[in-house]
């Protein structure tokens, strides 16, 4: 290859060290206000490092590094803001690619209070998925309509629900946070409590500051307190929607300014 873009992950450094043997440019991707392991090791053999958030940039060599944002789907691009929530509010709630069970453990206990009130897309992952499924046929009708349950979410179809979503109840990974910021959705992240530098609590606070998301601990998860978060967002929804709608947005733009970057080192 003329060139090697690593975005991190266990299989990255291997590629990147046999790259930087073979004299190939490298340019790495930090997604997160942190950094991972892989682009940790991987910094040193880096022509570039583009970083998603400037907190980040402290992790790394400052001369090489390029504030790019993070790249997101075209399509999620595309997904308008809202004014109002729906009649009734939908809540989309995941726990990441493959799902969480102590978040679903949580909502299993305030799920039937939801439904009363909101339509609930429920991202289980495969592992609870056919216990949800159980649950929802043994609903009374009249909840059972208001709640979708899906072991998995097409990443190609994730912009057609964050279009039907007012509240979203997340992990805090990258992608996920940049995808929330984006299609100014309120919601509450819940950061995985073990994630490596603490990236997914930090992911969250960049979200927290920019007044689109509350932080709920894991620890300090549960169905009174996430049942509370909700009702909280829903009450204040228009006011948080209003303060962040034209706050600009570091990411809608952050395919080209790579591109760009890669470009410039191919020459």
């Amino acid at each position: 290859p003329q060139i090697i873009i690593s975005f991190g992950g266990f299989a990255a450094f291997p590629v990147v060290l046999m790259g930087w043997f073979l004299k190939i440019p490298i340019i790495i991707h930090e997604q997160t206000a942190v950094v991972g392991r892989a682009n940790k090791f991987s910094a040193p053999f880096a022509r570039k490092i583009a970083i998603a958030r400037p907190e980040s940039i402290k992790f790394f060599p400052r001369k090489k590094c390029v504030l790019v944002g993070n790249p997101v789907l075209p399509e999620i691009i595309e997904v308008p803001p809202k004014d109002k929530p729906g009649d009734p509010a939908t809540i989309y709630i995941t726990g990441g690619s493959l799902g969480s069970q102590s978040i679903n453990r949580v909502v299993e206990e305030i799920l039937e209070e939801l439904l009363k009130k909101f339509i609930v897309v429920h991202h289980t992952g495969f592992l609870d998925f056919e216990k949800f499924k159980e649950l929802k046929d043994s609903l009374p009708q009249d909840l059972s309509k208001n709640y979708e349950v899906y072991s998995i979410i097409d990443p190609t179809e994730i912009d057609g629900v964050y279009r039907r979503a007012d509240i979203v109840i997340s992990r805090a990974g990258a992608n996920t946070v940049s995808e929330i910021v984006l299609v100014k959705r309120p919601a509450i992240l819940i950061p995985l409590p073990f994630s490596f530098q603490d990236e997914q609590t930090k992911n969250a606070q960049s979200a927290s500051r920019q007044g689109i998301a509350r932080v709920l601990k894991q620890k300090d998860l549960t169905a009174d307190k996430l049942l509370s978060e909700i009702e909280e967002i829903y009450e204040n929804w228009e006011k948080i929607v209003k303060s962040i709608k034209i706050k600009p947005n570091p990411d809608i733009k952050a395919a080209s300014r790579l591109v760009d970057l890669i470009e410039e080192i191919a020459k």
